[in-house]
């Protein structure tokens, strides 16, 4: 009998869970977490894929086995791009997006030896605005109101000029492509918002100018250096983003899907819309999901539009 109960004890040692995670409909409508309006689907997507950090086998232990395959198949990235247009929500979704991933690393008995770093070690997610008065007024300034008016955060976090700082040394910051903000941060996710916005060429000749190509780079290789299984870059853009801010090789294998895209001169102007459903490709180990701008357009009049 005794036996029996230290292999429960055991097993329960071996969870790495200190509570399980609600799923993501409930953690964004209900009362006690944000209490939102329900997303349409490619908005959800955005959130899973942002937030999937969990191994499959640990995905187990709160879904049924053929369903954590699935959900880790899936939602499983290094990268997203998101092209969509004004009034569309993707700003909105990605504050939602990092809340969750917030809320699934709390979830965790100690986050950081989770993922193989030591114990107590911080976690830093950013997101990266094109000056400092946007990255106040729109990623952060929504980010914050939704972890203040939400239950579960309640005496969780702690709130600062351009950072909140949570439980288990977590920190989101919010940065901009004006100066180094992410220097000396373990990040784990890194949101490039309104990357097309960004400078394209370094008007000065210098090859280290923070164009938009030089920041994702570098943030690419931060992340990569941190987290490379788990971490994960999430580009944000308008309806022009430029193809040249991908790598070479991704951009031969965007090329290759002319069933799906038409690339017109250096952009991938409207391709989205001819989309029908989201693509998923593999360069260089990053697997990264392209969603498309198609559905985006057509949200129903319930989903929250440009917040």
């Amino acid at each position: 009998m005794s036996l029996d109960f230290d292999d429960f004890l055991n097993v329960l040692d071996d969870d790495p869970f200190e509570e399980y995670p609600v799923d993501i409909t409930t953690f964004v409508t209900s009362e006690d977490y944000l209490g939102q309006p329900p997303l349409s689907e490619i908005q959800y997507t955005l959130v899973e894929t942002m937030s999937q950090i969990y191994q499959q086998k640990d995905l187990e232990r709160f879904m049924e086995k053929n369903e954590a395959a699935q959900h880790y198949k899936k939602y499983t990235k290094n990268e997203v791009i998101l092209q969509c247009g004004k009034g569309s929500g993707k700003d909105f979704t990605s504050t939602v997006g990092t809340a969750y991933l917030v809320y699934k690393l709390l979830c965790l008995k100690d986050p950081a030896k989770y993922f193989g770093k030591p114990a107590g070690d911080a976690i830093d997610l950013i997101n990266v605005a094109i000056n400092a008065q946007q990255a106040k007024n729109v990623f952060f300034k929504g980010f914050k109101t939704k972890i203040e008016h939400s239950p579960w955060f309640a005496g969780k976090y702690e709130s600062k000029v351009d950072a909140v700082t949570f439980d288990k040394s977590i920190t989101v910051y919010s940065g901009h492509s004006e100066r180094e903000s992410h220097e000396g941060l373990n990040l784990m996710l890194a949101v490039l918002d309104e990357i097309s916005g960004f400078a394209q060429e370094s008007v000065s000749g210098n090859e280290n100018a923070k164009t938009g190509d030089a920041i994702y780079k570098a943030f690419r290789a931060s992340v990569d250096s941190r987290f490379p299984d788990y971490g994960k870059v999430i580009l944000l853009s308008f309806l022009d983003i430029r193809v040249t801010l991908l790598p070479r090789d991704m951009r031969m294998l965007l090329q290759k899907k002319k069933q799906w895209f038409k690339v017109m001169s250096l952009f991938l102007t409207q391709t989205f819309q001819k989309m029908r459903k989201a693509i998923s490709l593999v360069s260089n180990g990053t697997r990264t999901i392209f969603l498309p701008t198609r559905f985006l357009m057509c949200l129903p009049s319930s989903v929250p539009h440009g917040r």
